[in-house]
Order: C-alpha cells, then structure tokens, then sequence
C-alpha cells in the first residue's frame, strides 16, 4: 500500500515538472522531440486546437501498442499521465504567464524540468507514450534498436521544425533535447525490459 502511495505521489510530480517544462518551451515557441514535438508543431499550426488535447488525441495510436507490449498496468499508468500532463499545461497555460529573455535559457529550463519529470514518472513504472512506445515495440518485434527509430523520428520533427521555424528555433531546440537525453541516461535505467518505455520525451 506504502510503495503504490509513493508511486502515485511520484507519478504526480514528475507530471507537474514535465507539465511546467512544456510550458517553458512554449513560451519561448521550441520545441522537443517525440509527441511532445508534434503536439506543439500542430499547437502553433492550428489556431482551434491547443496543445493539451493535441498532446492526448496524437498518443492514442500509441496505447494499443503500449497494452500488447508492455501490459495493463502500463498502458493504465501512461494514459493517467499523458491525460495529466495535458490538463496541467493547459491550467498553467491559463494562470501563469512566462517571459523568458533568452531561446537558450528556457531550453535549458524545459530540458531539465522535462527530464527529471520523466524520471520520476519512468521509475514510478508510468511513461508519456509516444513514439518511445513505438520504439521498444519494434525492438521487441522485430529488432530494429529503439534508440535509432527514436532518433530517426526525432530527426524527422526537426525537421519540419527547420522548415516552419528557422534553424534558431531547432538550435535551441536542440539543446533541450540533447539535455532531456543525458540526464534521463544518467539517473534512469530500466530494471527489465517491460518496465522500460524510452529514455526520451514523448
């Protein structure tokens, strides 16, 4: 009863640090890898949909993979955080307003907020989903090594960053997911492989 306390308070915090991390890149108008990138590449796209529900509807492809792959309890973690994560933003989105003077320094900030978010969440046994789930499933499957399919989607929302934004805003960008990537590989590892969802942002 003690350690699903814990686990749950832990799942909360790494929702809200993840949460205010996205928020920072907003403000700054960056972006980040995985579905988190494509949330807010469409948030600035679209003028009637906002992130918060962008980020959930473009996750849920991914569920399906995430319950035959890695179970139940997974797949019930990650929708509870994929669905928090999406409320905090828009809650902060609406209270707080945030003015950061420099792209780099808000990289940063998002970088190690989001990173340390996913930590506590990947360590409470949850996950953002995503493309990471994407990733460990074809590596399960069919080999194909998680680390490169992440990469190359990674590479790819880049990409189209590059195209829409300028090569300012994926330099800084950049930054944050290259900061995200080392501190998630030096504080997280996955106990087995059914406990591991990725080691980037969704």
């Amino acid at each position: 009863m003690k350690s699903r306390l814990l686990g749950g308070v832990a799942l909360l915090e790494g929702c809200f640090l993840a949460a205010l991390g996205i928020v920072f890149l907003k403000s700054s108008q960056l972006v980040a890898g995985g579905t988190t990138g494509i949330a807010l590449i469409a948030d600035g796209l679209f003028d009637s949909w906002s992130f918060g529900p962008l980020f959930f509807l473009i996750n849920l492809p991914f569920y399906w993979l995430g319950w035959r792959m890695l179970g139940l309890g997974f797949l019930l973690r990650t929708t509870f955080c994929v669905g928090l994560v999406s409320v905090m933003v828009e809650l902060l989105l609406a209270q707080v307003t945030l003015q950061v003077p420099y792209a780099l320094l808000s990289a940063v900030i998002s970088g190690v907020l989001i990173a340390f978010g996913m930590v506590l969440i990947l360590r409470a046994g949850g996950s953002l989903g995503g493309l990471n789930i994407l990733g460990l499933c074809l590596q399960q499957r069919w080999g194909v090594p998680a680390a490169r399919v992440i990469l190359a989607t990674d590479l790819l929302i880049m990409s189209a960053a590059l195209l829409l934004y300028g090569w300012q805003t994926v330099l800084w960008s950049a930054v944050c997911v290259t900061l995200l990537g080392v501190i998630l590989g030096r504080h997280y590892r996955p106990q087995h492989r059914s406990s591991a969802a990725s080691e980037q942002v969704a």
